[in-house]
């Protein structure tokens, strides 16, 4: 009994380091997403698009200011490869600004969104509001015309005058994260999901109605949780992010532990 309980402490610690360094690859991977965000909101460019009174004496040169940030959009497209799509949006103007080109609203959406998970409405009011809420799931068309989930870091720039002026949108495909954890020497036979300061789902390697159950919000992170769904009986660990409010969660089938103590 006790050689199964030290058995047991040390697949724990085990357990517990893989853990970490589950969150220090994920906040890596997000952090790139904040700091591209960042770039784009300290542009010179786009801050004078975005606030001065420019356009007013010179409005010929509107369009070709747009292209220019379109060019710097590119430098940056470049600088972060690990990044799946990116854009600014002019709340005013309605137009998306992407590397290289830029886009009228509604057709932007629809090459780069239209899809039921998101309807225009709720992308229109994502970029259009003026809030940040930070990371959120979502969902992109990409080059091949596929509907992609993805996570989503939205920021607001700051308001002129009491309005919004643009929105930052960077998404990662969660494809993408998943790919990034199987890569580590992680849980071979259990499961990752990554959940926001809402509580909502933004990745995770078991199916979505599968975690429809777990008790997310009673679960402190000090020590595992053994949580039932079902035929199956899993330890759950949870470790907030060092840098976000994102909670990283792991989900170990119990018989694993019994595999191990035997």
């Amino acid at each position: 009994f006790q050689s199964s309980r030290m058995l047991e402490n040390e697949i724990h610690e085990a357990n517990d380091s893989l853990l970490e360094q589950f969150r220090s690859v994920m906040d890596g991977r997000f952090a790139d997403m904040k700091r591209l965000s960042f770039e784009l909101g300290w542009n010179l460019k786009v801050r004078q698009l975005l606030y001065s009174n420019k356009y007013l004496n010179y409005p010929n040169d509107f369009y070709y200011d747009l292209y220019q940030i379109t060019q710097d959009l590119n430098v940056y497209k470049t600088s972060f490869p690990q990044i799946d799509l990116f854009y600014i949006y002019l709340a005013k103007e309605k137009l998306m600004l992407l590397p290289n080109l830029y886009r009228e609203a509604a057709f932007g959406y629809q090459l780069l969104h239209a899809d039921q998970a998101l309807p225009f409405e709720s992308w229109k009011w994502l970029v259009e509001s003026g809030g940040s809420p930070g990371f959120i799931p979502s969902v992109r068309i990409t080059e091949d015309g596929v509907p992609t989930k993805t996570v989503a870091y939205v920021a607001a720039h700051p308001y002129d005058n009491g309005l919004p002026v643009g929105t930052n949108i960077v998404m990662i495909d969660r494809s993408r994260i998943i790919g990034a954890v199987d890569k580590m020497e992680l849980f071979n036979k259990g499961h990752v999901a990554i959940y926001n300061e809402k509580n909502e789902l933004l990745v995770s390697s078991l199916d979505e109605s599968m975690l429809a159950g777990l008790p997310l919000a009673g679960m402190t992170g000090d020590k595992p949780t053994f949580w039932q769904d079902g035929e199956r009986r899993f330890e759950v660990s949870v470790i907030r992010s060092a840098d976000t409010n994102l909670k990283y969660v792991t989900l170990i089938p119990s018989g694993i532990f019994w595999e191990k103590a035997q």
